[in-house]
């Protein structure tokens, strides 16, 4: 089981990306017994099913996260902001010169998105993300406001990781769409409405843990998390590997059997 860290953490953005998720994914994985070895052998995937939601979750602000990591200077990055009275966090927040962000992060691969205003559907099903989005800028203004600094407003993003294709009919009024791969671009182009002194300013506030919910301080779960990656990546093609092979032995069988019921069907049919 992980050890329970009790000290405040010092800085808000020492933060790793995915933290609060991470946490709860291997407070789930440590209930498993651990594979057997045919298990292994045979590919069986390491992620307990009530653990996999998280484990994609994890996956997805990771890869926000790296891009938000090639963002000029004279930004600030934040992750796993923890809010709320329960578990919530924000998954990003932002600070340049183009404004303050808050950015929802959603991991739907190869999924189809559709959007018309608040209404958004993954693959169909509708999903109720742009409320959610938005209750998190409310609550980044709010802990300026607390802290006194001049209130820029605050933009809500939804942001989706590898999705097939994202169809929008109507923008929401509030929330701004997009994909990860279009994330940093939109940023950067967006006009300049905060100087470095007011980036500076908000970024002191969101970077001290007394704006936030009070949180010990976070475990180190980026190497854990990198093997077990490793982990699923190596199930997966032992996966695809057997799967393979019995394609292969069910041809090899096929041409060996096929001749000879050929020839008995023949010989029944000629008599």
């Amino acid at each position: 089981m992980l050890d329970t860290v009790v000290q405040t953490p010092a800085r808000m953005r020492d933060r790793a990306p995915a933290q609060l998720v991470l946490e709860e994914l291997f407070r789930r994985q440590d209930k498993a017994a651990p594979r057997t070895w045919l298990g292994r052998i045979l590919g069986r995937s390491p992620i307990l099913a009530e653990s996999s939601s998280w484990y994609t979750g994890a996956r997805g602000e990771r890869a926000v996260a790296d891009q938000l990591a090639s963002l000029p200077r004279g930004w600030a990055v934040f992750h796993s902001l923890p809010v709320g009275d329960g578990h919530g966090d924000i998954d990003h927040v932002v600070v340049g010169p183009s404004g303050v962000y808050t950015i929802n992060t959603k991991h739907h691969s190869g999924k189809r998105i559709w959007v018309a205003g608040r209404t958004v559907m993954v693959d169909g099903q509708r999903v109720p993300y742009v409320p959610g989005a938005e209750a998190e800028a409310r609550y980044v203004a709010a802990v300026l406001q607390r802290a006194g600094v001049p209130l820029p407003s605050i933009s809500p993003l939804l942001v989706f990781v590898d999705p097939q294709n994202i169809d929008i009919r109507r923008s929401p009024a509030l929330v701004d769409i997009l994909s990860a791969r279009r994330l940093v671009r939109r940023l950067v182009r967006r006009p300049e409405v905060l100087s470095p002194e007011t980036v500076a300013l908000i970024s002191g506030v969101f970077d001290d843990p007394r704006s936030w919910r009070p949180m010990p301080a976070p475990i180190d779960q980026q190497e854990r998390f990198a093997e077990l990656t490793s982990e699923v990546r190596t199930a997966r093609r032992r996966r695809i590997g057997w799967t393979a092979s019995g394609a292969v032995a069910g041809a090899a069988a096929a041409s060996f059997l096929l001749p000879q019921v050929a020839t008995v069907v023949s010989t029944v049919l000629a008599r």
